[in-house]
């Protein structure tokens, strides 16, 4: 990053990436995306008992991520889910850390295809 550090300083703070705003969903449709991922587990829903209450919809504000930085959303919320399990399973099976590399490495891949098109 060039600069002055005082420039670089400015971006030493935290930033929100996610799906774009209009792909915000329930805790409900996570959940069960999740699930169809996972190939596994189910859904209980609690609302109404004695839980505090869900936001109504899950989102992240990344408009200081949009504003300040070359930075677009480049996955959808559903590919984001899917890839988070992929990683997670991986992860799960335990094995080599090698292995781990490997996903994380196909993953990058898959995302830098995706900035450059």
């Amino acid at each position: 990053m060039s600069g002055s550090p005082e420039a670089r300083r400015s971006f030493c703070e935290g930033f929100n990436f996610g799906p774009l705003a209009e792909e915000a969903a329930t805790v409900r449709q996570v959940v069960e995306l999740l699930i169809e991922f996972s190939r596994g587990g189910r859904w209980v829903d609690v609302s109404g008992q004695d839980h505090p209450p869900e936001n109504p919809l899950l989102m992240l504000d990344t408009h200081k991520a949009r504003a300040r930085l070359p930075w677009r959303s480049l996955l959808s919320l559903r590919e984001a889910v899917e890839w988070t399990v992929e990683w997670d399973r991986a992860a799960r099976q335990g094995g080599p850390a090698q292995a781990m590399r490997e996903v994380t490495a196909r993953q990058l891949e898959r995302f830098t295809e995706r900035i450059s098109a």
